[in-house]
């Protein structure tokens, strides 16, 4: 049996976040490159934008095509209520005495972020206003 100190540290506590990203699976990310981050504290809103992926293996020609102005994607964060309390934890060992401690850091809020889509939004308006256009020219076309 082995006595470790354990440290808190109440000062880093409300600094401390955790963000996760639920629909990527740990196996199929490719590290993306970090543009910009806002962050609305009081609102618990987090948005992050991500360089566009370059690489093509993972798109098709026509969605290449479609999307060649894109620069970023925008991750938004939903809210996490919390539910019970986590904290983040690391074991430091001296190099010359091996002794251990446990340093450890209460997490302040959960980001779950999730991809918005605000191109593909764009895209459907126009097909929407579009088709809405096409309606009312027909309506307007029976009458006479």
């Amino acid at each position: 049996m082995e006595t470790i100190p354990v440290f808190f540290s109440p000062e880093l506590a409300s600094k401390m976040s955790l963000v996760a990203y639920p629909l990527q699976s740990a196996a199929s990310q490719s590290p993306l490159e970090l543009e910009s981050v806002r962050l609305k504290k009081d609102n618990a809103l987090l948005e992050m934008d991500m360089a566009f992926p370059s690489d093509e293996q993972h798109l098709d020609a026509p969605k290449i095509e479609r999307w060649k102005d894109l620069d970023a994607l925008t991750f938004k964060s939903t809210t996490v209520i919390p539910v019970c309390h986590y904290a983040v934890a690391k074991m430091q060992v001296d190099k010359t005495s091996k002794a251990r401690e446990l340093h450890f850091v209460p997490l302040a809020a959960t980001y779950q972020m999730r991809p918005t889509f605000p191109f593909i939004e764009k895209e459907d308006q126009v097909r929407r206003s579009k088709s809405e256009a096409r309606a009312k020219l027909e309506r307007n076309t029976k009458r006479y």
